[in-house]
């Protein structure tokens, strides 16, 4: 079997992030005082704070680009600034993100986009059909395709249509099954008409603050993320 190395990416950036978690939250009591190993009662979680985390093998070519990571640390940063129609979760199974339903026609040949109500970009813009159908044209431009370009050269991007602010159907020129699986992977995040990736406003739960490429990258929290919690 070969592996996925998109998903093998995000599973390790996961599983980076989650080990920096449990280390501050191991670290620290609710009270800020170290914790005593073999006491039973629960910390109180507390929201706030700086994570710091390092990751290995960037350089100056480093990116924010949604659409054209190549390291692992670029693999991090778009997964943190953005989000996609769909995810995967721990098992890698697809789950809806900003979509809440995508649904096939009878042969596999047309999928319908619907978005959750109340989404906003990190700028507090709407996120709207004509957001999606601009990064979808953005990844398969002929002249300049994106890393998921080849996964979806059966889009029929010219006929992408939005049939109202939350709606948008994606023709393909021939049965397409593996749509949803396509759009969860982690370089499929949506962004704004107009989307600048030097000064990036994404859809994810940070949103940018800072960049110099293969040293820092300073994220704030999105304060217009749709997920709570």
């Amino acid at each position: 079997m070969t592996a996925n190395p998109r998903r093998a990416g995000r599973n390790l950036i996961t599983a980076l992030a989650v080990v920096s978690s449990l280390v501050i939250m191991t670290a620290c009591a609710a009270d800020g005082a170290p914790e005593k190993s073999g006491t039973s009662a629960p910390s109180t979680l507390k929201t706030g704070g700086t994570l710091n985390a390092g990751i290995v093998g960037g350089s100056a070519k480093d990116t924010l680009d949604a659409h054209s990571p190549v390291t692992h640390p670029d693999i991090a940063r778009i997964i943190q600034l953005y989000s996609g129609l769909a995810t995967h979760d721990a098992e890698s199974k697809v789950e809806m993100d900003l979509a809440d339903t995508i649904t096939p026609s009878s042969d596999a040949k047309a999928w319908t986009v619907h978005l959750r109500d109340g989404l906003k970009f990190s700028d507090g813009r709407p996120i709207t059909s004509e957001d999606v159908i601009f990064t979808f044209r953005r990844i398969t431009d002929p002249k300049n395709p994106q890393t998921m370009g080849e996964a979806l050269k059966n889009l029929d991007r010219d006929g992408m249509k939005a049939t109202d602010a939350q709606t948008v159907v994606f023709p393909f020129k021939s049965p397409f099954a593996s749509f949803p699986d396509t759009v969860a992977e982690y370089n499929t995040g949506i962004v704004p008409v107009g989307y600048d990736p030097i000064k990036p406003i994404g859809s994810g739960p940070f949103m940018f603050e800072s960049f110099t490429p293969g040293q820092q990258s300073t994220f704030v929290k999105n304060p217009n993320y749709w997920r709570t919690g």
